[in-house]
């Protein structure tokens, strides 16, 4: 963890909100550092970084309880529809565009039946939310690496406004880049990829891949709705699902 100063009370106040918010880890593991929950193993002053551990058995158990508790609130969805939402991924023909265009439409709707089942609102959710709720997804059939750093090739580029890509999810034979956004087009969400250049990583992995830009909009009685946008290799022009 990156350590931080004493954490005050005003550090925890953009957390309260009704929705199923993810938040910074730093944040969190600093307060049960400072609390006496974990311990430090190692620390690097060069960084400011530490390497934390659960310091006994009775604490261990407390957080496998704890989080396994959050996570069964969190994610009560429909196991044979996320089953069937990864079983798209998994056996998509990246390289054939009308393969791409079902299973990604297939997908697309039933995410949204995910959603509509837990009459899961736009206004309760937000984007960390929907990257946990893709983790969820992904996380049984790939490697889910999640806020992957940007190479340093391009992080002086000056049209840049972030330094971390979304989503970076890889299989054996395959891999995706997704770009998720509250505010922006499916369309627009996808451009970003290439205006940030964060399609990099899977260039530079040498494996198929498949770019895709996720929109949550808002449908019928405000329930959120996912839109998708996809494109294969390096051109700059999508296709909406």
């Amino acid at each position: 963890i990156k350590l931080m100063p004493y954490l005050k009370a005003k550090d925890f106040s953009f957390i309260q909100n009704d929705c199923y918010e993810l938040i910074d880890c730093d944040i969190v593991l600093n307060f049960l550092l400072q609390q006496g929950y974990v311990s430090i193993k190692k620390k690097e002053d060069a960084d400011k970084t530490a390497l934390i551990i659960i310091p006994n058995y009775e604490v261990k158990l407390e957080f496998q309880a704890r989080l396994m508790e959050y996570y069964q609130e969190t994610f009560k969805f429909n196991q044979t529809l996320i089953k069937s939402i990864r079983g798209c991924f998994t056996s998509i023909n990246i390289s054939d565009e009308n393969d791409c265009f079902k299973r990604l439409t297939e997908a697309k709707n039933a995410m949204n039946l995910l959603l509509k089942e837990k009459n899961t609102k736009k206004a309760h959710v937000n984007e960390a939310w929907i990257e946990a709720f893709l983790f969820h997804i992904f996380s049984e059939a790939f490697e889910v690496e999640l806020q992957k750093p940007i190479p340093e090739t391009v992080r002086n580029n000056n049209m840049r406004t972030a330094t971390k890509l979304d989503s970076f999810y890889v299989m054996e034979d395959r891999c995706f880049v997704l770009e998720e956004s509250m505010e922006l087009s499916a369309e627009d969400a996808l451009q970003k990829i290439f205006t940030k250049q964060y399609n990099l990583p899977a260039v530079n992995l040498g494996l198929p891949y498949l770019l895709i830009g996720l929109s949550v909009g808002e449908g019928i009685n405000g329930i959120a709705d996912i839109s998708l946008c996809f494109c294969h290799g390096d051109f700059n022009k999508g296709k909406v699902v």
